[in-house]
């Protein structure tokens, strides 16, 4: 869901719902998610908010670490 696939190329992102910092990651490059799977834990105003796999894959390229602030849209990583 929301991932796009253009021709040739499998390469997706999981993106920041909100701003906020990251508190957790809990995902590393090579591993394989399934869906569902919790991948990040961000605060954002108080509040702590769970970034889950949108689908199965490999993750890529973890692009954030914990205390890293992030924006709305933000990709924090790329899978495949």
């Amino acid at each position: 869901p929301g991932a796009r696939n253009a021709p040739g190329n499998e390469r997706h992102s999981v993106a920041s719902p909100v701003a906020g910092t990251v508190l957790e990651v809990r995902c590393r490059a090579g591993e394989a998610i399934e869906p569902n799977a919790v991948l990040f834990i961000l605060e954002a105003m108080k509040m702590k908010t769970s970034i889950v796999a949108p689908e199965r894959g490999r993750i890529g390229q973890v692009l954030v670490a914990p205390g890293d602030a992030v924006v709305e849209g933000q990709p924090l990583l790329h899978y495949e």
